[in-house]
């Protein structure tokens, strides 16, 4: 079972180099880097790719770079995982990745937002009376009260 890897905020970036995106991240609770090469998956929605990672020790955890063609990403909210041996499953990590066209790149550490604010009760409105039809309806009651007479 994977278990999602969490962020150091302090030490983990990402942002544009020419046509790439560079990408650090200080993953503080992962094991000892191996000596193969890792994998960082970039997913958004029905799009992902894998790219080759670098990774080195950092006390605590390791260090992952990965360099990402800006082409590649377009706009979207990344969710990043990656995977720690060839063969081995993908463990996310607890970051997003923000990519928008012509706008700086933005790493967003922590988890996912899991509340929701609650859909707002429909409201329903009575119809008012335009202030025409409110003088109109006065000079009618005042007449047929004095037609009465």
């Amino acid at each position: 079972m994977s278990t999602v890897q969490s962020v150091e905020v302090i030490s983990s970036l990402a942002h544009r180099q020419g046509d790439q995106i560079r990408l650090v991240l200080h993953l503080p609770e992962a094991a000892a880097p191996p000596a193969a090469p890792v994998e960082v998956r970039l997913r958004a929605g029905k799009r992902k790719f894998i790219e080759p990672a670098t990774a080195r020790p950092a006390t605590p955890g390791v260090i992952l770079e990965a360099t990402i063609p800006a082409s590649r990403l377009g706009r979207g909210i990344w969710s990043l995982a990656f995977r720690p041996a060839p063969g081995a499953p993908f463990e996310p990590i607890e970051a997003r990745l923000l990519t928008g066209a012509r706008q700086p790149i933005s790493l967003i550490p922590g988890p996912v937002p899991k509340t929701r604010l609650p859909e707002p009760s429909p409201t329903v409105r009575t119809p008012t009376r335009s202030r025409g039809r409110r003088v109109l309806g006065r000079v009618v009651k005042e007449v047929r009260r004095r037609a009465r007479r």
